[in-house]
């Protein structure tokens, strides 16, 4: 979903600065950060990752969803 977003306004994961990742439970921690190692080296090939803030929550707006990313980017 984010890719089509950034898509949208004419950015890219490499106009990303900045990452906030609601998460719910810390038992969630763990798999978040493995699944991030696999999926960040494609959406940043360069290696250069931006700034994420991980926030544990007892719970975001529906019960079932138990991941939520905000993304800033910067275009020119």
């Amino acid at each position: 979903n984010l890719k089509n977003i950034l898509e949208e306004v004419g950015a890219k994961f490499d106009d990303v600065i900045e990452f906030t990742t609601y998460i719910v439970g810390k038992d969630n921690i763990q798999p978040y950060i493995q699944a991030r190692g696999y999926i960040y080296p494609d959406m940043f090939p360069n290696g250069d990752f931006p700034a994420n803030t991980l926030l544990v929550v007892n719970a975001l707006v529906k019960e079932e969803y138990l991941l939520e990313i905000k993304a800033v980017a910067v275009l020119p």
